[in-house]
């Protein structure tokens, strides 16, 4: 995997783009992606056809733009796909494209549609991933230069809830921001994609994911009571809930995360179980 920085005036919007080309025995493999708290685009083929399908056998298309999931799910690769993408951060969706995040939530829009033009097949005619992405970067550029418009309390709010994960719940969160508590989840989710309460959820299990992978002998009981889980049962819960695994299996390394294998990949990033 190579990891692409954004150009300085997209950081804002963009974490970073990624390629990959899957490795030789990857064909005909099924991949769970699981909740990571961000939407994100990707651009995928095989000699210019789609690579990837839903479990239903329902084929992707070549470009699109995935929203924020609230539950594990599965995609099937058909032959070793050629695969880029771009994170990003977690309010962009609404200012790039000028749709309510939600619309995306556990799905995803063709890149066609969200363009209004035949992108994916600019994109496949390019060719090289580091034009590819350097289009897609002009592309956002573009489509952000129509539209001024952010919300930055909510997206603030994205910080603060990261930075306080063990303490932040839907009942304090809101009252920092001096508004209502019907006001502010009415604009988090057009923002997030998913109800404040889903997406604490969900960063708490990246931080519990993070946390595993970082400790040698971890500890799920600290873990637990580290991210603020009114019980160890509770993490197990969720954990369960957003991966199809416990921690107790993730902990022993029954379960394999390839981003995990990619030293300096930030939290929130890790969207992949291999099986």
């Amino acid at each position: 995997m190579i990891l692409i920085q954004p150009p300085g005036h997209l950081s804002n919007h963009i974490s970073f783009g990624w390629y990959s080309a899957a490795g030789k025995g990857l064909s005909a493999k099924q991949v769970r992606l699981i909740p990571d708290g961000r939407h994100g685009l990707v651009v995928q083929h095989l000699q210019g056809r789609t690579a990837i399908s839903e479990e239903n056998g329902n084929p992707l298309p070549v470009g699109f733009v995935y929203g924020q999931s609230s539950a594990p799910f599965v995609n099937r690769l058909h032959g070793e796909a050629f695969t880029i993408g771009i994170f990003f951060r977690p309010h962009a969706v609404k200012d790039i494209f000028k749709i309510d995040a939600d619309l995306l939530a556990d799905g995803y829009a063709n890149l066609d549609d969200l363009a209004g033009y035949r992108i994916n097949e600019v994109l496949l005619n390019l060719e090289k991933p580091e034009k590819i992405c350097r289009y897609l970067f002009d592309f956002i550029w573009k489509k952000l230069s129509g539209y001024g418009k952010t919300d930055r309390l909510i997206e603030d709010s994205f910080s603060s809830i990261q930075q306080n994960i063990s303490a932040v719940s839907t009942g304090n969160i809101f009252k920092h921001y001096n508004i209502s508590e019907r006001q502010f989840q009415r604009r988090f989710k057009e923002r997030a994609g998913i109800p404040l309460n889903t997406y604490i959820r969900v960063i708490k299990f990246q931080a519990a994911l993070q946390l595993l992978h970082q400790q040698p002998d971890p500890k799920l009981s600290g873990i637990a009571y580290q991210l603020g889980y009114a019980d160890q049962s509770h993490f197990t819960r969720d954990f369960k809930f957003f991966s199809g695994h416990t921690p107790k299996e993730v902990a022993a390394g029954k379960i394999l995360f390839p981003e995990n294998l990619f030293p300096g990949l930030p939290l929130q990033t890790r969207r992949h179980i291999l099986f």
